[in-house]
């Protein structure tokens, strides 16, 4: 029965199907049944209720690591020894390492189930299989339900100085992400990653950029098409004006400038000023 002190069944009964219900007085502490509420039990002596349930299941697909499309429609199966025909079987899934179990169906009968993969987020996933009788099997291994490619951020336009840096950048979801960055429709040899550097920018570089995305699950999706642009240099058009204020009063100093991608900084004194 799984303790390691004294364990005696006391009185056994089967029922109609076969299956075994015992009362067991135990001394046991370390009960090896996890679903027992004698498991915890400490000192004196203790009885509990307990069933065996004839025959066996096992859930064969999805044996775990494989990824599924959401939409798809896919086999669940199993193997049962020693139950009828007739029996039923409940199928349920819940996020990898969570027990927010979700039932996919309670009256699955023989030995597969068709089901539709839903769309829930992209990640791991784990499955269990039961019967009314108490028969349990569970995967070991979760497995991944998959979205098709979406993208969270766009690239943006973006421009540098002949010569200089410059790095576009998409991120997208999904499982088996691939990338491959486009030049005005063209495929660009080499530019297979979520993120595209041109370490020198030159006039044969500059044009519009977009990125495919393809993974484990269709329809691909196509980032939205940037500028790739020379940078235009910093120059100051109007320059502030030094201005006597009151103490206590407030006052507005101004600067107009020209170029890309311009950002400010004002300083008191050759110090920052916060915001």
């Amino acid at each position: 029965l799984g303790g390691s002190d004294a364990d005696t069944v006391v009185a056994l009964s089967v029922d109609p199907v076969g299956d075994l219900y015992y009362v067991t007085a135990t001394t046991s502490d370390n009960l090896r049944l996890p679903d027992s509420a004698a498991q915890g039990a400490v000192g004196g002596s203790n009885a509990y209720v307990g069933k065996y349930a004839i025959g066996t299941v096992e859930l064969t697909v999805p044996s775990g690591d494989e990824v599924w499309c959401a939409g798809s429609n896919r086999a669940i199966s199993w193997s049962a020894q020693v139950l009828p025909d007739s029996t039923k079987y409940s199928i349920e899934l819940a996020p990898a390492g969570s027990s927010n179990w979700t039932v996919l169906t309670r009256t699955a009968l023989g030995r597969s189930f068709s089901w539709k993969v839903p769309n829930v987020p992209t990640g791991q996933y784990q499955m269990r299989i039961t019967t009314s009788r108490g028969h349990l099997s569970r995967l070991l291994t979760p497995f991944t339900i998959s979205n098709p490619p979406s993208i969270k951020e766009q690239p943006k336009d973006a421009s540098a100085c002949l010569g200089g840096r410059l790095v576009l950048r998409v991120v997208a979801e999904g499982a088996g992400l691939k990338y491959q960055w486009r030049r005005g429709g063209n495929n660009i040899a080499g530019a297979t990653a979520d993120t595209l550097v041109i370490p020198a920018l030159d006039a044969a570089a500059l044009g519009r950029y977009d990125c495919v995305i393809t993974g484990t699950c269709t329809p691909n999706a196509t980032s939205a098409a940037v500028n790739v642009t020379t940078a235009v240099a910093t120059a100051i058009s109007r320059q502030p004006s030094g201005v006597a204020v009151d103490a206590g009063k407030p006052f507005t100093l101004s600067v107009a400038a020209t170029g890309s991608n311009l950002a400010y900084q004002w300083l008191r004194n050759g110090a920052p000023i916060t915001g």
